[in-house]
């Protein structure tokens, strides 16, 4: 009965230190990554699409409009290349399936690999070699 009641205790501590609860912090990190990035990625969209006259080059963050209080989690990047824009960064774990559940699978989002844009939807779009390779990247037609 002893031994049981020993077994149960250690049944109980394993469970207290199971993996779930980091990849439940490791999982709301990626979530807050990703609000990071949509934030960022929209209001260069909004940018992008209310100044058609900027035709290439960067959007600087102090010409977007991003909420007060908001931080970059990470170094987020923009480029206007032939007719796109290109908004991308570094991405760690499950943090690129985190950015395009929010954007609900979009085409336009993925990873870049081997070149091109990879998503959900295959791997056709080729992107610029200033775009670092296992970026997230987001491509907005002008």
């Amino acid at each position: 009965m002893q031994g049981l009641a020993v077994f149960f205790c250690l049944l109980g501590t394993m469970a207290m230190v199971s993996q779930e609860m980091p990849t439940q912090r490791n999982s709301s990190k990626a979530e807050s990554i990703a609000v990071n990035y949509a934030i960022y990625r929209n209001a260069v969209n909004n940018f992008v699409t209310s100044n058609s006259t900027i035709t290439t080059g960067e959007i600087p963050v102090s010409n977007l409009s991003i909420p007060s209080g908001w931080k970059s989690m990470r170094a987020w990047s923009n480029r206007i290349d032939s007719g796109n824009c290109y908004v991308w960064g570094a991405v760690q774990g499950n943090e690129s399936e985190e950015i395009r559940k929010i954007f609900m699978g979009s085409f336009a989002i993925g990873v870049k690999r081997n070149g091109f844009l990879t998503n959900a939807h295959g791997a056709d779009t080729p992107l610029p070699t200033f775009i670092p390779e296992n970026s997230i990247v987001s491509v907005i037609t002008q």
